[in-house]
């Protein structure tokens, strides 16, 4: 059994990564702790001892999380991901620019964020080769 004194420095350092990063994600999607338990199956003071990396995730929750929150698996333990991430969502003491977009306005941009991400393109350079896509297409029908 893996209980917290048996735990090494390097596992809890991991767990407040996986946490920070379940915290951002959760707030760039404009989720609520009770909104994200209930989706989850747990109770919320368990998301919140998982974003402060007091309890350790089992492979399955990263896996439930990640579905729900739709971001892949990678981004929960990149100790880099909140930094980078900075420069596509203005990140400002918790709050995501996107905080003023529609749930489905974000739904549609969050895609080409993780198009971004994964790439080494801009977001604008992604933005705009996908309108020009989109317009291509419209016009072809």
């Amino acid at each position: 059994m893996n209980t917290r004194a048996r735990r090494t420095d390097a596992a809890n350092v991991q767990n407040k990564i996986i946490g920070k990063n379940l915290r951002f994600i959760r707030h760039c999607r404009k989720m609520t702790l009770e909104r994200l338990a209930a989706a989850a199956g747990c109770r919320y003071q368990q998301i919140g001892k998982y974003e402060l990396g007091v309890d350790q995730m089992s492979a399955y929750r990263v896996l439930q999380l990640s579905q729900i929150l739709k971001c892949k698996i990678k981004y929960f333990f990149d100790a880099t991901y909140i930094e980078r991430m900075k420069a596509y969502h203005i990140y400002f003491e918790n709050n995501c620019i996107f905080k003023e977009l529609s749930e489905l306005q974000f739904t549609a941009i969050w895609p080409l964020l993780n198009t971004a991400y994964n790439s080494e393109l801009s977001f604008t350079e992604i933005a705009v080769n996908h309108t020009e896509q989109r317009e291509y297409e419209e016009a072809s029908y």
